[in-house]
């Protein structure tokens, strides 16, 4: 099996505009998670990164939208 490739957002760097990475949670097969800070929220914030070698799977992206519209109605 070959190597997961993985983000690697130092704590304090923005990953996207206002988020910012403070610690890495854990990850699994498609995704990292890391505890971020949100400047639009004023929050802490956990984010979900797709891995770097999945970006256009779609299997991943139809799995991750799931995960939105759940969070979304919830």
């Amino acid at each position: 099996m070959a190597p997961k490739e993985k983000w690697s957002f130092p704590e304090g760097e923005e990953f996207v505009p206002g988020r910012y990475a403070l610690s890495k949670l854990g990850g699994g097969h498609r995704y990292e998670a890391y505890l971020a800070w949100d400047d639009a929220l004023y929050s802490l914030v956990v984010a979900k990164v797709v891995r770097p070698n999945l970006v256009t799977d779609e299997r991943t992206l139809d799995g991750l939208r799931g995960e939105f519209e759940m969070l979304e109605r919830l």
